[in-house]
């Protein structure tokens, strides 16, 4: 974990010294290059692998951790291409200028670049396949190409003026994250998961270069086959992704992912040090009870991070400033308090996410296994699932049902912004057939990653930490879509052959531990210090005077019976109207300078 930053055209040095400042969390120091006065860029240095190189008229600054370097220096000896300083930076370059796409996706690792070609006058601005290393860039009315690893960094440069998207402030509300690629901001944007994204010197776009898609590869093994054969794979993604690292910490909740994460790495390493951290609101959170067993069982050195209502009072402009755009929902402030505890102990945290995109964990794929099921009720169930997962209104009446059925009749629906027609699009259910719960993973996962992996990412390097999971190893992703979805997804047991693998690495109690939403307490006292958070951020002048809104439709949000708490949705509409208030003060009014930065 690192950062990297600068602009293709003139800028002034007090303007790179102050997105230097604004990265300041990401590592240890900054460090200056000037190339030709076009070309100004810095690094933010970790232990882990931010650099500059130079060779033969290109220039490359780098954030990158790479995991099968060995490998790749093999593949450069092979090939005569040759690699001298021995560093990321140099092998990301010359696999991209030799190779070109097909030489990046030889990495197994996170990465993001900024390369200065002298010769053809163009500069490219890359990221990993799942986009595990940040990449934010604008267009300067000057004409400057500007770009940098977290966006606020970008409105220290006196050309940038922040203007928000309408459009993505209602999508916020409505799917509680924003599509790939997309920010709150109209004039800046992340460079997608897997892509390359090329502008001349003027600043002109010239295209946009894409990795190849993940493709499915069924083996059709027996169980007894796809057990093994999982169960190696992960031993491999562990070592890889862990394995080297001194001090590694384990963001270890009560769910079988993380406990997984947590198992292999005391199977390999009986004798590593391991950190674990569990948030929770308290010794009766289900989360923190399972944690703490696996702890004890495994003996690692358990820290438990109590995440009490009280924190919204003093750290939701904190969580918002290093988010940037809010993920809005309350395990991102657990989150950020996970790292706050962490960087005492290690330098990396792990976690078990993205094992659910791999195996049909979260129950939105139980709905579509549902769909392949009972084909009949496709509509129905696409009705709910859009209506769940992206808060548009049910159409069909069966839909209406299976709504007021799961919400009870408590659903509130997200507030509009204010002239703003926008709606998230539509989701189909594919045509049923072979691994059909398969084929939507396959074509999910990149995308669901990037998204999701926002709220670790930001939220650990708030502290300095590097984050990674086994379950982004490129070897481990492909292994995962050679088992037939029918072992993913076995009647009522989901993740059903990744738990049979783990068999001979995990405790046998733990196998089947319940899958409880990893989030804060919805007691009544949040509901009431919610209320109290909201009045300060959500009045009826601030409402109005900042226009997002309507406060008619805050107020319809806030209503609840007496001494009773908000629905789970109904509280994190709030929380995240609340967030969107938050990061207009700082991002729109003091253009991302914030009071945080160490």
């Amino acid at each position: 974990m690192g950062g990297i930053f600068g602009c293709l055209g003139p800028v002034k040095e007090n303007e790179c010294r102050k997105m230097a400042q604004r990265l300041a969390h990401r590592g240890k120091e900054a460090r200056f290059f000037n190339y030709n006065d076009l070309f100004n860029v810095g690094t933010i240095i970790s232990a882990s692998g931010t650099n500059a190189f130079e060779h033969n008229g290109f220039v490359i600054v780098s954030d990158s951790r790479i995991y099968n370097f060995p490998e790749i220096e093999e593949h450069f000896n092979k090939n005569k291409y040759g690699i001298t300083s021995g560093t990321e930076a140099e092998l990301i370059l010359k696999l991209y200028c030799y190779e070109g796409m097909e030489g990046l996706e030889r990495i197994n690792g996170d990465f993001s670049f900024a390369l200065w070609d002298e010769k053809q006058n163009l500069i490219s601005l890359g990221v990993d396949f799942l986009g595990c290393s940040p990449l934010y860039y604008t267009k300067l009315d000057s004409g400057a190409i500007a770009f940098a690893s977290e966006y606020k960094a970008l409105l220290a440069i006196n050309g940038a003026v922040p203007e928000a998207d309408p459009d993505m402030i209602q999508h916020l509300q409505f799917v509680k994250k924003l599509p790939v690629g997309k920010t709150l901001l109209k004039n800046i944007f992340s460079v997608p998961p897997g892509s390359v994204v090329r502008f001349d010197l003027y600043g002109k776009s010239i295209d946009e270069l894409t990795m190849s898609k993940l493709t499915l590869h069924v083996d059709h093994l027996s169980e007894a086959e796809a057990e093994v054969f999982l169960l190696e794979n992960f031993y491999t993604a562990v070592r890889s992704r862990i394995g080297n690292w001194e001090k590694p910490g384990i963001a270890l909740s009560g769910g079988i992912d993380s406990i997984a994460v947590v198992c292999g790495l005391r199977k390999l390493y009986p004798e590593k040090t391991i950190h674990t951290f569990t948030a929770g609101y308290g010794k009766d959170d289900p989360e923190m009870v399972t944690a703490g067993k696996v702890a004890q069982r495994i003996k690692t050195n358990h820290h438990e991070v109590i995440t009490s209502p009280d924190l919204l009072y003093s750290r939701l402009p904190e969580l918002v400033w290093h988010n940037e755009d809010p993920f809005a929902r309350s395990e991102s402030l657990q989150q950020l308090e996970i790292g706050r505890t962490a960087k005492d102990y290690v330098n990396v945290l792990v976690a078990g996410q993205g094992a659910d995109g791999l195996f049909g964990g979260m129950p939105k794929y139980k709905l579509l296994w549902y769909a392949r099921q009972y084909p009949l009720m496709k509509n129905a169930i696409e009705d709910f699932y859009n209506q769940s997962q992206l808060s548009l209104e049910s159409k069909c009446l069966m839909g209406k049902i299976l709504n007021v059925m799961y919400y009870k009749g408590k659903y509130k629906s997200p507030p509009p912004v204010v002239n703003c027609d926008y709606r998230p699009p539509e989701y189909k259910i594919p045509e049923i057939g072979e691994e059909f719960v398969n084929k939507v993973l396959v074509g999910g996962f990149q995308g669901g990653v990037s998204q999701s992996l926002h709220k670790f990412e930001r939220n650990y390097a708030a502290s300095g930490l590097v984050f990674t999971s086994p379950f982004y190893d490129k070897n481990f992703i492909k292994a995962s879509f050679r088992i037939s979805d029918s072992l993913k997804i076995n009647h009522n047991s989901q993740k059903y052959i990744f738990r049979k693998a783990l068999r001979n690495c995990v405790p046998e109690e733990f196998l089947n531990v319940p899958k409880f939403p990893q989030r804060m307490n919805y007691d009544l006292t949040f509901s009431n210090v919610l209320d109290e958070v909201s009045a300060r951020y959500l009045s009826k002048q601030q409402v109005e005077e900042r226009g997002f809104f309507r406060y008619s439709d805050i107020e319809r949000l806030k209503l609840r019976k007496p001494n009773k708490p908000y629905p789970a949705e109904n509280a994190m509409r709030i929380w995240t109207c609340l967030l969107t208030e938050i990061w207009a003060i700082e991002f729109l009014d003091k253009k991302g300078e914030g009071v945080f930065n160490p």
